[in-house]
């Protein structure tokens, strides 16, 4: 596919057709002019790329970021390379993983069926995550329970009550559970009103 140019044509897609041709030593090759603006070439130049077989799942995220770039929506992506929307949004989601992932994708320290189960974690969890699959080695299972084992640890440290809260609990006669760090929240657990009136009381709280 070329476009008119000055006084010749610019290639906008088929590159890799025409090099194969002058290395064949063909003088002329067949092509399809079309009168295209600069955004409609790099449409056709983008979608023509995603039609190569040797894309990393990296080179086609970004290849369907460039092309939402320009204006079209996930849908309009898919028809256009004739894939499926999930396909196309299950691709762009690699994209939300931090650039320390992305690059230990790029670089093949990591398989996409790595970063795709790092996606299963929360985003604050997914560095950790990856030292975990680097460390140890984890295999794509391994990484995909990684988001099991961390629900089940938080589970258990959630039920241990934790220093403060035994404190606090000695301190106002009830049972206590702080929930959070920095941000949170103190709850006090009471069986009866009587009890309720008597941490009011202890707390210097008169109705």
């Amino acid at each position: 596919v070329v476009r008119p140019k000055g006084e010749g044509y610019e290639l906008v897609a088929g590159e890799r057709r025409l090099r194969a041709a002058e290395m064949a030593g063909l003088k002329e090759v067949p092509a399809l002019i079309r009168d295209l603006t600069d955004q409609e070439a790099m449409e056709v130049a983008l979608v023509e790329n995603l039609q190569r077989e040797d894309l990393t799942p990296l080179e086609e995220a970004r290849g369907y970021q460039a092309l939402l770039g320009l204006g079209l929506t996930q849908e309009e992506v898919a028809k256009r390379v004739g894939k499926a929307r999930s396909t196309v949004a299950n691709a762009l989601r690699l994209l939300q993983l931090p650039a320390e992932v992305l690059e230990a994708l790029e670089q093949g320290f990591i398989s996409a069926g790595h970063a795709r189960a790092l996606l299963m974690l929360e985003p604050e969890d997914r560095l950790w995550g990856l030292r975990e699959i680097l460390e140890k080695g984890l295999s794509v299972r391994q990484a995909e329970a990684l988001r099991e084992r961390l629900v089940r640890e938080r589970e258990r440290k959630t039920q241990e009550p934790s220093p403060l809260s035994l404190e606090l609990s000695r301190h106002l006669g009830l049972p206590v559970r702080v929930v959070g760090g920095r941000r949170g929240k103190v709850v006090i657990h009471y069986r009866s009103l009587e009890e309720l009136e008597a941490l009011l009381e202890r707390l210097g709280y008169q109705a």
